[in-house]
């Protein structure tokens, strides 16, 4: 669950949940007969994206040897483009900023 806060059905009173947020990265390419996790973080309901991939970039990177990350646009941001920079690693969002995708390996 990715809420700070809800309403009760049935109730106005809006009461916080708790949670926690599972990021997973996975490999994505045609040619493996299977794709495997190769990393994963479990954050407060609280944490972004951003801050997430921010965050576990270096580990990532440090590793599997990615060269390209692809991420939903949930990713869009300059924390992240700093951490992908600093780590050599390409960050290619998919369309859910609202452009096609292109040339995506998996």
């Amino acid at each position: 669950m990715v809420l700070n806060h809800a309403k009760s059905i049935g109730n106005t009173e809006i009461r916080p949940l708790f949670g926690y947020f599972l990021g997973l990265s996975e490999t994505c390419a045609p040619d493996n007969p299977f794709q495997l996790i190769t990393d994963y973080r479990l954050e407060p309901n609280i944490t972004s994206d951003v801050e997430m991939l921010a965050n576990r970039a270096g580990d990532i990177r440090e590793h599997t040897g990615v060269e390209k990350l692809y991420v939903d646009g949930g990713f869009h941001g300059e924390a992240v483009y700093r951490a992908a920079e600093e780590n050599n690693i390409d960050i290619h969002l998919t369309n859910m900023t609202g452009k096609k995708q292109r040339n995506l390996a998996c």
